[in-house]
Order: structure tokens, then sequence, then C-alpha cells
């Protein structure tokens, strides 16, 4: 069972792995030491080896984009990038995996001095003479 809880209404979220069906138990182990409510979000049906993909996926991706990465799987939740994850993330992991793999390293990615990818082509123009 892959799921998904936040703090401080969505500051950070964690995306965790759990072989058991009530996730309670480690949300209960998370919250020892914490100081911020944790709120479960949603599970969905996956294995250890997809919560560990989308982690590498995730580190990918906030790499490209240029966030810090942290070091303890807590992610900035409130990100525009990392909400559409967590929507897709709601329809599985190989949707949210599927959504990640557009931020890969061999993804083209705007630049920003020009923030849009139009072709790279050159148009010829006739030139008018002034009459």
């Amino acid at each position: 069972m892959i799921y998904l809880v936040e703090v401080e209404n969505f500051r950070f979220i964690k995306i965790g792995y759990s072989a058991n069906d009530d996730v309670s138990v480690r949300i209960s182990q998370l919250q020892t030491g914490n100081p911020h409510q944790i709120n479960p979000v949603f599970c969905v049906d996956g294995t250890l080896r997809q919560e560990q993909a989308l982690h590498a996926a995730m580190a990918a991706a906030m790499l490209r984009i240029r966030i810090g990465i942290p070091g303890n799987e807590w992610y900035p939740g409130r990100h525009p990038i990392i909400k559409e994850m967590i929507e897709a993330l709601r329809s599985g992991p190989n949707q949210a995996m599927a959504f990640l793999d557009k931020y890969h390293a061999s993804v083209k990615q705007p630049s920003p001095n020009k923030p849009d990818l139009t072709p790279n082509i050159k148009i010829k123009r006739k030139c008018r003479s002034a009459a």
C-alpha cells in the first residue's frame, strides 16, 4: 500500500509504503518525535518497488526543476508540479510515474530565457521594397 500524508495544510507531503493495509500504524511511527500533526491524505495499491521508483523519479524531477531535494523524503506539497503529481498518484503509482517522466533529464525543457518550446526553424520572408 502506497500512502500520502501531509503536515501543515500540505506545506510538506510524504509518500511512503506500508505492507499493512492499515497505515495508521505507520503514521503513528512517523508522528513520534514530529512536532506537527501528520494527516493521512489517501492510499493507493502499490508495491515497495513502485514507492522507491516514485522517490527516484521525484528526486530527478526536483533536480531538473531546481527544487532542493529533501534528505528525509518530505516534499514541498504546495509546489505546482508536486500538486499535479499528487493528483496523478490518486490514480495509481504508474500514472504518477508517467507524469514525472515529463521531467526526466532526457526530455528537453524550456530555458529561463525562452519559456516556450517553439520549433527551431527560420522562416524566410520577402522584403517589400518601398515604392
